[in-house]
């Protein structure tokens, strides 16, 4: 069996007794997030026969959609022969009832040959495995043929099935074709819609679902342990198993909250009233591939559905909406086909809209939604609940920056930091000491799940907006965005949003550069960035990719009044910061900690002329990651007939100087990457480490030396451009 990682609940503390029967025993159990009774309450198989049901069909849509897998190279090549051999005995079989034909009127016969084993090697690649199966019988049945009619497909000179012999051979391969075709059905897409949605079908009679008794798991009482028989749906077998649930339940008796679920079969999984809803990790017991959810917040257009795609832009319409959704992702092993899956949590709802519980704005709601499980997410940053080991102290021109802490108030020393090791407190008499770090005037980035103080959360929050391209609706976007928070493993104070630019989800280029790129479009950006203001995030990372990042050369115009601007040499800007700050509103002005650009899809003299100055005005931390054979980006260079700045791999120069940036060159990368190298950042194991370093410790280029060379431009002179320190994927140890 295999063991997962607990997760906190979110729902609010309740005292509720409820009694529970078990067969002939009732047992009583205390239901809260921090109730530590060590009362357990014994489930019973009703009450764990829906979620059953539901990670019985998750399991059944893992192994159906099944895995990546490499190309074989051999597999193709034995394949090759077989289709070769096959179609050489059809043509022999042919050949032997053209006997009087003379060679050069055969010619259909090659092309038809030749058309035939194209269509079959594009099925081996494009179609599912059902079509191969039945060229399989074909095959067999064509060989079978040719061995009853004596090396010819027809009987003598008498046609095609005039046998008897070859009619029952004709009616039983559309037999076994139509009962493969019927089966495939049935497994691929029948049974598991039974399984997910059949009100009719009784779980616990199906299954066979038996209640065990005194079972022990890691020294704690089993919540719920049962034995089940199980038609497994693609062997086309039954098999027995055990399922265990150890956690809380809510008051109906599912699993909820803060738990585990193990399968000996299959992957356990946090459950939230019988579904899984992320964030969770979980792994499978037998495979060992693992897969994680995370939760991201969706700012977009509120005329434009989350999930549709379109050819050509709706007309712009005003209005904005806020969403969470769930992103489920593979994370290591083989990874899943049917992953990464996004499932909402927060429709989308107006973003003038109010909560109707708390009557606050939905942009609140919003974060209430994403910081549910966030102890899970991060627990290193709970000093109640984890300890913390370790600190990243980094100087910058304003003063020391704590990774993970925030200070208390504007009278801290930014000269001076005293670190303390202190006891951690336990309840434990026996147990053994833990010690953890206290820093004075500063506190741990906390979230609500940790502390129910709304003042503890003010000016610790920071949050990652993503501005994706063109050709890509919102629910792509958040998929994107999830996968790389999945494999970054980013701490809890740090949100996630997509900003969906209007009439991105569509294919038309320029439309779409038109409209997204408009004052309307702005403004919508604007408003966006005033709501996480007035939300109390005090720090922003924008992580924007292809047509986004043109979009955030225009969004500039919006940072006026939003963000910091960035302490400088410069007096104009000093005397700005000044200003504000005698006014009262510095310190509700954000920073823009760092800004990213991923094969950004910006003409390259409109970066150097007016982008460049626009950004480093409000950050001091910008980098471009680039690629010279971007073929997305070459295309865009033909049409607009200039250089593209996601294919820059040189340094970059602004009145004479070296501009202040990192340019990452991703050419020479080849893991993880497709054909046309534009979209590969959350999947590529470098580039989501870097970027997590960006994010999180805020390093620069030339602080990341273990992952990073700088390229030379000159004898004894350095430019801004690092490459990859990675092999490329075809050297190996000889």
């Amino acid at each position: 069996m295999n063991d997962f990682s607990p997760i906190q609940s979110n729902s609010s503390k309740i005292e509720n007794t409820i009694e529970g029967s078990s067969e002939n025993r009732t047992i009583t159990i205390n239901v809260g997030n921090g109730d530590k009774s060590n009362q357990k309450r014994v489930l019973t198989t009703q009450e764990i026969s829906r979620t059953f049901r539901i990670m019985a069909y998750r399991k059944s849509e893992r192994q159906i959609r099944g895995r990546y897998r490499r190309r074989s190279y051999i597999r193709l090549f034995w394949f090759i022969m077989f289709m070769l051999v096959f179609l050489s005995l059809i043509g022999a079989g042919i050949g032997g009832s053209l006997k009087n034909v003379s060679t050069w009127e055969r010619w259909p016969e090659f092309v038809t040959f030749v058309i035939a084993f194209t269509i079959i090697m594009y099925v081996y690649y494009k179609i599912t495995e059902i079509v191969r199966w039945c060229f399989y019988w074909l095959a067999i049945a064509t060989i079978i043929l040719l061995i009853i009619n004596k090396g010819s497909l027809v009987s003598g000179g008498e046609g095609f099935a005039s046998t008897p012999e070859t009619r029952t051979l004709i009616i039983v391969l559309a037999a076994v074709e139509g009962l493969t075709l019927f089966i495939w059905i049935v497994v691929r897409y029948v049974y598991p819609r039974i399984v997910k949605n059949a009100k009719w079908l009784n779980t616990i009679w199906w299954w066979r679902i038996k209640q065990e008794s005194d079972v022990h798991v890691h020294g704690k009482d089993a919540v719920g342990c049962f034995r089940y028989l199980a038609w497994e749906s693609y062997s086309l077998w039954f098999r027995h198993g055990a399922v265990t649930y150890i956690g809380e339940v809510n008051a109906n008796g599912r699993p909820h909250g803060h738990g585990e679920w193990v399968d000996d079969s299959f992957d356990g999984e946090c459950l939230k009233d019988g579904v899984p809803i992320g964030p969770f990790q979980s792994r499978g017991s037998g495979t060992g591939d693992a897969f994680h959810a995370v939760r991201v917040g969706l700012v977009k257009n509120s005329h434009t559905p989350w999930d549709e795609w379109r050819f050509f832009p709706r007309p712009y319409q005003s209005g904005l909406d806020i969403a969470v959704a769930s992103v489920e992702c593979s994370v290591s092993g083989k990874y899943l086909k049917n992953l990464p899956r996004s499932m909402l949590i927060l429709s989308p709802r107006s973003r003038d809209s109010r909560d109707e519980e708390t009557n606050k704005p939905i942009i609140e709601h919003c974060l209430k939604n994403l910081m549910t499980f966030a102890s899970v997410m991060e627990p290193d940053f709970g000093v109640e609940d984890a300890t913390q080991s370790s600190v990243i102290i980094r100087a910058e021109n304003d003063g020391f920056v704590i990774t993970g802490f925030y200070p208390v108030n504007t009278m801290v020393s930014c000269d001076e930091v005293i670190v303390r090791r202190v006891p951690k407190k336990n309840d434990s008499v026996h147990s053994k000491i833990e010690y953890t770090l206290e820093i004075d005037g500063w506190r741990p980035s906390v979230t609500s799940s940790l502390s129910n103080s709304s003042e503890c959360l003010k000016g610790s929050m920071e949050c990652i907006i993503f501005i994706h391209g063109f050709n890509c609706p919102s629910k792509f976007a958040m998929e994107t965005l999830g996968q790389f928070l999945a494999l970054g493993d980013f701490p809890s104070y740090i949100k996630p949003f997509v900003f969906s630019p209007p009439g991105a989800n569509s294919l038309w280029y320029f439309g779409v550069k038109e409209q997204a790129s408009s004052e309307p479009a702005i403004n919508d950006f604007r408003i966006f960035l005033q709501d996480l203001r007035d939300a109390g995030f005090h720090a922003v990372h924008i992580l924007s990719h292809s047509m986004g990042s043109i979009l955030t050369l225009q969004y500039v115009k919006a940072f006026e009044g939003i963000f910091r601007v960035r302490n400088s040499l410069d007096e104009n800007m000093r005397d700005t910061n000044k200003h504000s700050e005698n006014e009262g509103s510095y310190r509700t002005l954000m920073k823009l900690s760092t800004l990213t650009l991923l094969n950004p899809d910006a003409p390259l003299k409109q970066f150097i002329s007016k982008g460049y100055s626009g950004l480093n005005r409000y950050c001091d931390h910008i980098t471009i990651y680039s690629n010279a054979r971007d073929f997305a980006l070459k295309i865009s260079e033909i049409l607009g007939r200039e250089k593209c700045l996601g294919r820059q791999t040189s340094d970059l120069h602004y009145d004479g100087k070296l501009m202040n940036v990192d340019l990452i060159d991703t050419t020479q990368l080849d893991v993880n990457i497709h054909k046309v190298r534009h979209n590969f950042f959350n999947l590529n194991r470098l580039l989501v480490d870097d970027l997590r370093d960006i994010i999180v410790i805020k390093r620069r280029a030339r602080e990341r030396r273990l992952r990073l060379s700088r390229k030379a431009r000159g004898v004894g002179l350095e430019g801004i451009v690092y490459t990859f320190l990675v092999a490329p994927s075809y050297v190996v140890n000889k």
